[in-house]
């Protein structure tokens, strides 16, 4: 069974990766990940996060991090064991590379 997404915990972990990039110009920093600025704005929102699934798949790629630890603090062998684990984890990392530019 997989951990429930806690979309606070993504936001932060987002916030973590871009803090200090882009002198904290987040327009700049939304123009470097390929992503609209308010879909930026509402993946980090302090309140009530919504990371949408580009901007989650630009950090993934921009930083080169692995999607399930993005997704649940934890990379995709802590997750997922066995071969449904890695078909997940394969199917996430097809929709970061398909949403690429």
């Amino acid at each position: 069974m997989w951990p429930i997404i806690d979309l606070a915990a993504i936001a932060r972990r987002i916030r973590a990766l871009i803090a200090g990039e882009d002198r904290g110009d987040l327009a700049a920093t939304a123009r470097r990940l390929g992503v609209d600025l308010w879909a930026l704005k509402r993946s980090i929102d302090l309140r009530f996060p919504r990371p949408s699934v580009a901007v989650m798949a630009s950090i993934a790629r921009e930083y080169a991090i692995d999607p399930l630890w993005l997704l649940y603090g934890a990379a995709g062998h802590a997750i997922a064991a066995g071969r449904d684990g890695e078909r997940h984890h394969g199917l996430l990392l097809a929709l970061v590379q398909a949403s690429g530019q």
